[in-house]
């Protein structure tokens, strides 16, 4: 009885440190295992929040990258509207720069007293001359052709001709001027005489005739009286119309 009971208290001894190593180890695998599912909680939730924040950050980026889209594609319209409003402009200078050849073929530039400078002279010689000025005036451009002849018909191209040229140098319309007399220089030259309408400003216009050119003015003379007036019927022009009259007068006749 001795030896099986201390067998068998050997046993249950034995029986017991085993169960106590295999609850010692359950414990310790529980414990291992509750620390690893802490730590693999805690290393989720932190993976998770830097999810968070990046996901916030590329939301963010694409938001900004959306604004920046947005804004330049509105650039990009106000441009191509831009583009097309400065097309549509060129191609409307274009259009006009391709009517303007017409416009100039269709209306001549007229030109303009006021655009040359005039150079002044006191006068010595005549009583009746208070001074006189001359400038670089050009031609009147000619419907004529050459041989040219003096004409004194007053509906004629040739006296209209005359008359633009004694505007350029006076800056008075033929309209204005009054009592109008016209006289030979000798061969392609004449002298335009004529009070200015509404004053007491006597004009004397030398003008002479350029080959395949037209009528150019020479020398204008501001008179103290209109020095042809005698030729004119004080009866029949006491209204101070526009009178006109002509004086053919040929070279050997001006020589004398």
């Amino acid at each position: 009885m001795n030896d099986y009971d201390s067998t068998y208290s050997r046993s249950r001894r034995f029986e017991k440190k085993r169960k106590n190593r295999k609850l010692l180890i359950i414990f310790v695998s529980l414990a291992v295992i509750g620390i690893l599912l802490f730590i693999g909680s805690q290393v989720t939730a932190y993976l998770m929040f830097q999810d968070t924040d990046a996901n916030d950050a590329v939301e963010e980026t694409v938001t900004d990258e959306n604004v920046e889209t947005s804004e330049s594609s509105s650039e990009d319209s106000e441009g191509e509207s831009q583009s097309g409003s400065n097309e549509k402009t060129i191609d409307e200078g274009d259009e006009e720069e391709v009517s303007a050849p017409e416009t100039e073929e269709a209306v001549e530039p007229s030109l303009n007293p006021n655009d040359y400078e005039l150079t002044f002279q006191e006068s010595n010689e005549d009583e009746n001359v208070i001074s006189s000025y001359s400038s670089a005036w050009p031609a009147i451009e000619t419907a004529q052709s050459e041989p040219h002849v003096t004409s004194w018909e007053q509906d004629s191209v040739d006296w209209q001709e005359m008359l633009e040229a004694a505007t350029l140098a006076t800056d008075i319309k033929a309209a204005d001027m009054l009592y109008l007399w016209v006289s030979g220089n000798g061969a392609d030259s004449v002298s335009a005489t004529f009070t200015k309408r509404g004053t007491d400003e006597h004009f004397r216009v030398d003008i002479d005739w350029v080959e395949n050119q037209g009528w150019q003015p020479q020398k204008v003379d501001l008179l103290v009286e209109h020095d042809q007036m005698d030729r004119f019927n004080s009866d029949s022009n006491e209204d101070g119309t526009n009178t006109e009259a002509t004086e053919e007068t040929d070279t050997s006749e001006t020589a004398e």
